[in-house]
């Protein structure tokens, strides 16, 4: 199921995803054309590792600054692993 973010323009949003697996090589965001999204004036994406037993849990953190109207849209977070990958889609839209 995709996850919705309602949001303006010239205010900020940030999409959170949790992944977990074991083992689990990373996670990351993706922009609508399937690019992963870099650090930036603009876009910020963090992730955190919790180590838990028996499997490991991360989060990965996009954060838009200011809203355009181009940032709107659909974001993927892909969760990488031993045994392939898993997405999670959220779908940015102006309010």
């Amino acid at each position: 199921m995709n996850e919705v973010i309602l949001a303006r323009v010239g205010y900020q949003a940030r999409l959170v995803c949790v992944v977990q697996g074991q083992p689990i090589n990373g996670a990351y965001w993706a922009d609508k054309n399937g690019i992963r999204i870099e650090n930036s004036w603009q876009y910020k994406v963090t992730t955190e590792q919790e180590e838990g037993i028996p499997v490991v849990f991360i989060t990965a953190t996009f954060n838009v600054g200011t809203l355009g109207k181009h940032d709107f849209g659909n974001y993927t977070c892909v969760g990488a692993g031993n045994s392939g990958e898993a997405t999670k889609v959220t779908q940015l839209v102006e309010v």
